[in-house]
């Protein structure tokens, strides 16, 4: 499996007898090279190590649909739409286990301020019928 970060000079590839970029770039370059245009909606299927991804175009710039022919393009890649459900799932559980966390945490609080309030106050010192003791 080829690493996909690598750097953006290009190699020779004597499988392909050409030179092509290495990485994620190279990747994108090579599903890219035969589109002549795209346009915001657009889906780029991009298939890598036997693997396919579609990518969604969702944001162009300076216009919603530019041209690819003799252009050089800086691409960014979100999280997918899975990724950010499983984020926002995550992030709500956590939300959800500091609510029980909180809640039981009073809960305690509560109890505690309620044993404390049935406690009496102790006698003063050398109040008739107190017993001092130590323990060692």
């Amino acid at each position: 499996m080829m690493d996909v970060r690598g750097s953006s000079v290009p190699v020779y590839d004597s499988a392909r007898g050409k030179w092509v970029l290495p990485g994620l770039e190279g990747i994108l370059h090579q599903s890219l090279q035969p589109l002549c245009a795209l346009t915001t909606g657009d889906t780029v299927r991009v298939t890598h190590a036997g693997s396919s991804f579609d990518l969604d175009v969702v944001q162009l710039e300076p216009a919603c649909q530019v041209s690819l022919i003799d252009t050089d393009i800086q691409v960014e890649i979100n999280p997918s739409k899975e990724e950010v459900d499983q984020m926002e799932r995550e992030k709500q559980e956590q939300e959800a286990a500091a609510l029980v966390k909180a809640a039981k945490d009073e809960e305690a609080a509560l109890r505690a301020q309620n044993a404390s309030s049935r406690l009496v106050e102790e006698p003063p010192e050398g109040a008739e019928g107190v017993v001092t003791f130590a323990v060692r």
